[in-house]
């Protein structure tokens, strides 16, 4: 990118420009030019920049090359002094040091400023006196037209030879996002703005300058009264349009701006001598103006805006419906505008009937009751379709019994007696929906606490005791956390043949036991299960899920059996291994074994056959990602049919090699082997004797192999300290 800093000492301070234009901290100049031109004019571009406000205006312009997009620009800088105007004489000459060059100028300042420019004809070595110029105001970057919108341009004028009317006429635009867009032109005769006589569609850029004549819009222009049809088409960039009319004698030229949007110059400063803006305290907000209509604010109206005139002591302003007066309230116990008991009411708006609002550390509402009947109660809420009584807050509701009766009663009534258990803090009983529902944002729905017995007890004689539910992310449905080093979180028990049991341990254990099993399962019933994991929606489901970032994610002792697919990311290590299939000679009666080939290395193993040319050269074509995944090439290669000799003529280089023989047409069987070295490989190498860890020496994986008996297995270590926590679990029940 291209910079110039220039510091011009030459100002001239004025109160206000003369010029029409907008100012703004974003604007373009969507012409400027130096150098020849048609028909022997010589084109300059003077600029005017005002700062009307009362700091320094740090200005930054970009010269927009025409006819190609602009994404970085020559850049040059300019300090433009409060309440100071500075003129350039040549932009393009005197910013950016060019003999030529036509385009655009995109202005960009800290605060607004005011910017216009003539854009000139002058002949050789005449002087100012002699030009013959057009002026140009800058354009604020929100006049810009985006997808869906279009603007008109005035004052085509131009016949065909262009030389041979009193006018020819250029139109342009500039994008002014720095994003692409798709831009249709469109002409019509100017008395008949429904009949397309040229159309062309240009696919720009972001910052791109165009500029065209007529007669690449209209194949053969003839009119002396053309308007232009500008509008995006596709794309997110906005444009700014433009129509320039040049006499042909005198090189004399015209500007036409695009229409700009009405919304755009409502209430600008277009004279009227209306509100410019209202002065008001915070009881209001806005400024009067069209942008920021005055209004109240919310609060606004205090006590000190309202009269009490016409009022009496107790009374509240109100509304009977059709006036607002002041009122005495019904009710009215203790002439305090209370309520008289028993009070009764009722309400059909949408809106809560009956509120109270305290901020003090005391209940809000309480109700008591002392009565000694069969049915006292001190709150008591009913809703025939929906519900009686809601709380919200740390404790939405509360409840207590001293006696033998109930804190809170939750019950839908279906004819027949639902309070039949003992003394009890929360009782819910429904006949088909739900007797208790907590809800929470935060915290618990349902909180259970007891200091000997179960916290929470769940019974069902034909469906779940307890079900959680649970829709949050790496959250879980039924969560136990026990804080004994020898309880358990959550436990399950079947005694059923055939059922299924089910053991969650403590996830932090805190003395006691030495290591602990996040879940464990037993099953002593004849073919029982000792865990089972079940997760068949979803093709990410998992029936089980273990985790270990130290120790065995899953361990097995025993045979394994695995219906479907295994995938290992990581290394597997292996006392033997082979494929079972079914024997392809007797499948109903014997399998087939065949062992893996193994090595201490990482090895790879490529073959085939190739039949060498006439000239007795063959290319071998390996994968396009062979090179990449090995190293350390070995090589073998067999003649097939035929006594003759062959070579590796050229090694591996590009996934290829290539094979020689002394005769042609020779078929030769080949094979060949890399040693991986991927970015996994490298950071894994396998390593080949590795000692066996304190826990594990003395141990065997095949004890009966080295002459010792079966104590000295792995295995029978791990299966052991299983068999005590397993007791220790069944000691806790």
């Amino acid at each position: 990118m291209k910079r110039t800093w220039i510091t011009l000492t030459l100002a001239v301070v004025v109160p206000v420009l003369a010029w029409g234009g907008f100012a703004g901290t974003e604007v373009y100049l969507p012409s400027v030019g130096l150098g020849p031109g048609y028909q022997g004019s010589h084109w300059h571009t003077s600029l005017w920049i005002e700062n009307p406000g009362t700091v320094d205006a740090n200005v930054t312009f970009e010269f927009l090359a025409r006819g190609t997009s602009n994404p970085a620009p020559p850049v040059a800088h300019l300090v433009v002094p409060p309440g100071e105007t500075i003129r350039i004489v040549d932009v393009l000459a005197d910013l950016f040091a060019m003999s030529k060059g036509y385009g655009a100028l995109r202005i960009t300042a800290d605060h607004e400023v005011l910017v216009a420019a003539r854009a000139f004809s002058q002949p050789q070595g005449a002087g100012d006196d002699l030009s013959t110029g057009q002026f140009f105001g800058a354009v604020p970057a929100s006049f810009a037209i985006g997808l869906g919108d279009a603007t008109g341009v005035v004052g085509g004028f131009q016949f065909t030879p262009m030389d041979s009317g009193p006018f020819r006429y250029n139109y342009g635009f500039v994008e002014t996002t720095g994003n692409n867009a798709t831009v249709r032109v469109t002409a019509f005769n100017g008395n008949d703005p429904t009949t397309s006589i040229g159309s062309k569609d240009y696919t720009v850029g972001g910052y791109a300058a165009i500029q065209d004549n007529l007669s690449k819009l209209i194949p053969n222009p003839n009119g002396d009264n053309i308007y232009l049809r500008f509008e995006v088409i596709s794309g997110s960039g906005k444009i700014i349009a433009f129509g320039t009319g040049i006499a042909n004698g005198s090189n004399d030229p015209s500007t036409f701006e695009m229409q700009f949007a009405d919304s755009l110059l409502s209430g600008g400063g277009g004279g009227g001598g209306g509100l410019t803006s209202v002065a008001h305290d915070t009881t209001l907000t806005g400024d009067g103006t069209s942008g920021a209509p005055l209004g109240i604010a919310d609060g606004g109206v205090t006590p000190a805006k309202l009269s009490a005139a016409g009022s009496a002591a107790g009374q509240v302003l109100t509304s009977d419906g059709t006036h607002v007066s002041w009122q005495t309230p019904s009710g009215g116990g203790g002439g305090g505008g209370g309520l008289s008991l028993p009070y009764s009411g009722t309400s059909a708006a949408n809106a809560i009937a009956f509120a109270v609002h305290s901020s003090a550390d005391f209940p809000t509402v309480e109700g008591e009751n002392n009565g000694t009947g069969s049915n006292p109660v001190g709150v008591f809420g009913r809703a025939d379709h929906g519900t009686g009584v809601e709380g919200h807050g740390n404790i939405g509701i509360s409840g207590e019994s001293t006696g033998t009766g109930f804190g809170v009663v939750g019950a839908i009534d279906n004819g027949s007696s639902i309070l039949t258990v003992g003394p009890v803090g929360v009782v819910g009983s429904a006949a088909n929906g739900a007797g208790v529902v907590g809800l929470s944002d935060t915290n618990y729905g349902v909180d259970g606490i007891s200091t000997s017995g179960p916290g929470v007890h769940g019974y069902s004689s034909a469906h779940d005791g307890v079900r959680g539910h649970s829709a949050g992310a790496s959250k879980s449905g039924v969560y136990g956390f026990n804080e004994n080093s020898k309880g358990y979180g959550v436990y399950g028990r079947n005694s059923a043949n055939g059922a299924t049991g089910f053991l969650g341990g403590t996830a932090v254990v805190n003395g006691g036991l030495a290591e602990a099993t996040g879940v464990a399962g037993t099953a002593t019933a004849t073919n029982g299960t000792g865990v089972l994991g079940v997760a068949d929606n979803g093709s990410d489901a998992y029936g089980v899920w273990g985790v270990s970032s130290g120790g065995y994610a899953g361990y097995f002792s025993g045979k394994v059996h695995i219906e479907g697919n295994l995938e290992v990311s990581g290394s597997v290590s292996k006392g033997g291994g082979s494929f079972k299939i079914d024997h392809p000679l007797d499948p109903a009666n014997k399998y087939l074994y065949h062992s893996f080939v193994e090595s201490p290395d990482m090895m790879d193993i490529y073959n085939g056959n190739v039949r060498t040319d006439g000239d007795g050269y063959a290319v071998v074509e390996l994968p396009g990602y062979f090179q990449a995944l090995n190293r350390d090439f070995r090589y073998q290669l067999t003649v097939i049919g035929q006594f003759a000799q062959a070579i590796v003529a050229e090694e591996i280089h590009d996934n290829r090699f290539v094979i020689r023989t002394n005769l042609g047409n020779v078929r030769v069987s080949w094979q060949v082997t890399g040693i991986r070295h991927d970015p996994w490989a490298n950071a894994h190498r396998i390593q080949v004797e590795v000692p066996k860890p304190p826990s594990e020496r003395g141990t065997y994986l095949e004890p009966a192999l080295y002459g010792q008996g079966p104590e000295h297995a792995l295995s029978a270590r791990v299966a052991k300290l299983y068999r005590a926590k397993a007791k220790h679990a069944e000691a806790g029940r």
